[in-house]
């Protein structure tokens, strides 16, 4: 029997949900940088999941990528899904090539506005001289900030 509605938006915002999140999307980052070997732990952890998953809620549900997102589908219904998210391969083509270091770690900078970047679901992690750092799902990046006029 397939949950309700209300149970649903429980699951989505509950802590488990959040860790299967990062497991995909760190699935979707290791496939697009071609770690083979993350590639494969992720897996594995997606694996655990999806049998969760299929407990908890009496559906079956699979991992799908392509070029431009990454998403988990309802393998029953595939207008179901429960995350759709741009993948790391599309975000490569936002990356200007240039990265800056901070005391909290090394971020790629990214051509887009802060406000576009929280248009994708970016949000603000925390700001170092020039810049802000802007994280969705785990992934960091770098905006630089626009000089006031």
């Amino acid at each position: 029997m397939a949950m309700s509605k209300a149970a649903m938006q429980r699951l989505v915002k509950s802590e488990f949900f959040h860790e299967i999140r990062n497991v995909v999307a760190a699935w979707d980052y290791y496939l697009t940088i071609r770690d083979q070997e993350q590639a494969d732990a992720m897996a594995e952890k997606w694996c655990m999941a999806k049998l969760a998953l299929e407990h908890i809620t009496g559906n079956l549900y699979g991992f799908s990528r392509n070029d431009e997102t990454y998403s988990i589908v309802n393998e029953r219904d595939y207008n179901e899904r429960l995350i759709l998210e741009t993948s790391a391969a599309n975000m490569d083509a936002l990356l200007t090539g240039e990265k800056i270091r901070t005391p909290r770690g090394t971020f790629a900078v990214v051509s887009p506005s802060y406000n576009e970047m929280r248009e994708r679901g970016f949000s603000l992690h925390f700001e170092e001289e020039g810049y802000y750092i802007m994280n969705k799902n785990n992934r960091g990046c770098a905006v630089r900030k626009q000089p006031k006029k």
